[in-house]
């Protein structure tokens, strides 16, 4: 009796597996994106820009800032995170609180709430690198501290507020304070 044996040859990788975006598109493309990019900055300043208008115009781009973050997670590292809201939560609120209690620019508070986020994920995301967790179990982690992040939010009302949120002064419109008027 002779034994088969199957040999599977293992498929080559490929050595770039997606162009390097905006940079691959060519020059028109690069025009495009930063007319778009001047357009949405000067928004806010044209006359006769409604407040409707300006509310799509800041969803559209904060849609694509997160769809952005899920596809570099997703699809460069393979981590399928679902706990984004929570980085975006601790941040908005470290940039708010700064503000209505101590008076910081948003610029800074902006600055402050990033490098909070970033120090809750080094937090979150190094045991979970290190015991390995990947895959569903990753995304359950993710979920878990989307959980405390909320309760957490909702909890701590002598600094929150709770579930009625932080109240911002209006210092009437500036873009030092990052405040605009209503265009209606």
């Amino acid at each position: 009796m002779t034994s088969l044996s199957v040999s599977v040859a293992p498929r080559p990788r490929p050595g770039r597996l997606r162009g390097r975006g905006i940079a691959d598109a060519g020059p028109a493309a690069g025009a495009a994106a930063a007319l778009v990019l001047a357009a949405a900055v000067a928004l806010p300043f044209l006359p006769g820009v409604s407040f409707y208008t300006l509310q799509v115009g800041i969803l559209v781009f904060w849609y694509a800032i997160l769809g952005t973050s899920w596809s570099i997670a997703g699809g460069y590292g393979g981590l399928h995170s679902i706990g984004n809201a929570s980085f975006v939560g601790i941040g908005a609120y470290a940039s708010t609180l700064l503000y209505a209690d101590f008076g910081v620019s948003p610029w800074l508070g902006m600055l402050a709430g990033m490098a909070l986020a970033a120090l809750l994920a080094l937090l979150i995301g190094l045991p979970c690198f290190r015991a390995g967790i990947r895959g569903d179990y990753f995304a359950l982690v993710t979920v878990a501290l989307g959980q405390v992040v909320y309760q957490a939010a909702n909890g701590a009302t002598a600094i929150t507020k709770g579930s009625q949120g932080v109240v911002v002064p209006f210092s009437g419109t500036s873009l030092a304070d990052f405040q605009f008027a209503d265009h209606t």
